[in-house]
């Protein structure tokens, strides 16, 4: 733990550093400071900042650079943001307005949290086979194809197409969304096939094989990953001066497993910065992240920036739009 003093400086530092992006004088730390000390104090405390590895000086007679260790020190002990009111407004507003199936609500949220932060963010839907089924249709729209549409208890709707192996009429499609809604609503999506179908021989009439189709496309449901959405990568240029982090991070972007290997699994907010990330330690990167709660089941949220991002910003931004994003599914 370091010392009130040391703490304050490394304060400044890093936010000066966040809001200049160059290296930091001592004279910018002591503007930036609420403390009464000489400069030859500021100095002599940078100075041992940088031999605890919280500080780099880029050459001889140059300000200093927080490394990763600071913005962790900063974000543990000083990131406290309040939104502005107009903000707080923004959010709500938005979420009290919008009247979106989920799919649609998260893609949305996903370029509210972008055009906020200005930073790159990513939603993840939760996942599937965790959820519950609401209810369950069946629209006939050929002799031998239907489709079948699913609501889960998060409010997302999706469908399949049910390519039925024998023709049936519209008074048969009514009689087999009778049959899978007593046996699937209210269970999760992944709901085993019922004893008359799973039995040997239980598809083998023309309803019976219908049904097993209609059943087959349920599991389709269930089988599918949670739904993925990013915004903002088109501000990765504008983050980033150096191309090859620019790169490093749309490839970040690009693969779906390793993205989500980067955000929050447990509520509450996470921060990864640096070499906390794995895989990517050398990277100039930090991560926040939370989950929310959709049905039984949990999505993600997060942003991504260089490690000089505002943390502070970032932090109440993704709290308070998660937050809200619960509360509206929830309704």
């Amino acid at each position: 733990m370091l010392e009130d003093r040391r703490s304050e400086i490394l304060r400044s530092l890093v936010e000066c550093y966040i809001r200049t992006g160059t290296a930091v004088s001592s004279g910018m730390v002591l503007d930036h400071s609420e403390l009464a000390v000489s400069p030859a104090t500021v100095r002599k405390e940078l100075a041992r900042l940088e031999e605890e590895g919280f500080a780099v000086q880029p050459h001889t007679s140059a300000g200093r650079i927080p490394t990763a260790l600071a913005y962790r020190f900063y974000v543990d002990h000083h990131a406290a943001f309040r939104l502005r009111r107009a903000v707080q407004s923004r959010i709500s507003e938005f979420f009290s307005e919008v009247q979106l199936e989920l799919g649609r609500l998260l893609h949305a949220t996903s370029r509210l949290v972008s055009d906020i932060t200005r930073l790159p963010t990513v939603v993840v839907g939760p996942r599937l086979a965790a959820e519950r089924i609401q209810s369950i249709h069946l629209v006939s729209l050929q002799l031998r194809l239907a489709m079948m549409v699913v609501v889960t208890e998060s409010a997302r709707v999706l469908q399949e197409l049910c390519h039925l192996p024998a023709p049936m009429t519209r008074r048969e499609i009514s009689n087999m969304e009778q049959v899978v809604r007593s046996h699937a609503v209210g269970s999760p999506l992944g709901v085993p096939a019922p004893p008359a179908l799973a039995a040997p021989g239980g598809s083998q009439s023309p309803f019976g094989g219908c049904l097993r189709e209609v059943w087959d496309a349920l599991e389709r449901v269930a089988l599918r990953a949670s739904d993925v959405y990013v915004m903002g990568t088109g501000r990765l240029a504008d983050l980033w001066d150096d191309l090859d982090a620019v790169a490093q991070v749309l490839t970040v972007l690009e693969r779906e497993t390793t993205m989500l290997e980067l955000l929050a699994t447990d509520p509450g907010i996470t921060i990864r910065i640096g070499e906390e990330i794995p895989d990517l330690a050398e990277a100039d990167l930090a991560v926040i992240s939370t989950s929310f709660l959709a049905g039984s089941s949990r999505g993600r949220i997060g942003v991504l920036g260089p490690m000089r991002m505002n943390y502070g910003r970032a932090i109440s931004v993704v709290e308070r739009v998660s937050e809200e994003l619960a509360g509206r599914i929830g309704i």
